[in-house]
């Protein structure tokens, strides 16, 4: 676990480093991979069952999607995660890389996802329900009708740190083993990207696994519908208890981007 101790240390080894980065890595890992197999999946069966929107997007929003993806990646999830570790710090925690039992991992990693998805539900809620947030900040995000991987993170700066600070509060409160936050963290971006893919696979999805798990058709709802549905990012749990959840088998329309 992160042990707590009574003094600073600010020797950052190799594996703090490969922690602090271990966002900013996955992030476009993620996003690169899931372009890829979109771009090869329409190669290979264009008319596919499992494909969502119909329409391709147009080539200079994918330009300004990468752009605006590939900064907020690289340096806005970067930062956070060095200003998150050096709170760490100061507040008298230090890394623990023991590997620990599989049940501890599994426990801790669902834990961090249910923690964080709950308050990424609350902030994404706030951003459609503050006007103010909604016209300045996240419709920056709902430019994008038809979500396509590189779409995940076309987002505003302060939008990214509303909706991060559930991994944050979640790794702070589970004080979890590295390898249990390392889970977690591809487990909650491959989530992401995936709600953006465009493709919905049905029983062959390997997050079936989790209950009440998002579809990528409920995400899709979220960006097409006029009124604020399926909020949360990995549990519609939270859309379910609290009023705002859209099933996925009443169906995604095309739309068209002008």
């Amino acid at each position: 676990m992160l042990d707590r101790t009574f003094s600073i240390n600010w020797e950052i080894t190799v594996g703090d480093l490969l922690i602090i980065s271990w966002p900013t890595i996955v992030s476009i890992a993620v996003v690169t991979i899931f372009q890829f197999l979109t771009l090869f999946g329409k190669w290979l069966s264009p008319k596919s069952k499992y494909k969502i929107n119909r329409e391709d997007t147009k080539f200079s929003k994918q330009k300004l999607y990468l752009i605006v993806c590939f900064i907020n990646s690289l340096f806005y999830i970067s930062l956070y995660s060095l200003s998150f570790y050096f709170i760490m710090i100061l507040k008298g925690y230090k890394m623990n890389y023991t590997i620990p039992n599989y049940k501890t991992i599994i426990i801790q990693s669902l834990s961090l996802l249910v923690i964080d998805d709950f308050i990424y539900y609350w902030s994404h809620r706030l951003l459609h329900y503050n006007k103010v947030l909604l016209c300045t900040v996240h419709s920056v995000h709902h430019k994008v009708l038809k979500p396509i991987p590189i779409s995940t993170y076309f987002i505003h700066s302060f939008e990214l740190l509303m909706v991060s600070t559930g991994m944050a509060i979640s790794t702070a409160i589970i004080n979890p083993y590295i390898i249990s936050y390392c889970i977690f963290v591809v487990l909650r971006i491959t989530q992401d990207v995936k709600n953006h893919c465009g493709w919905d696979f049905g029983y062959l999805d390997l997050f079936n696994w989790i209950p009440f798990h998002n579809t990528t058709k409920m995400h899709d709802n979220h960006h097409y519908k006029k009124r604020p549905v399926n909020m949360s990012n990995s549990l519609y749990l939270w859309d379910w208890l609290f009023g705002t959840y859209y099933p996925d088998n009443l169906g995604t329309k095309d739309t068209k981007e002008n």
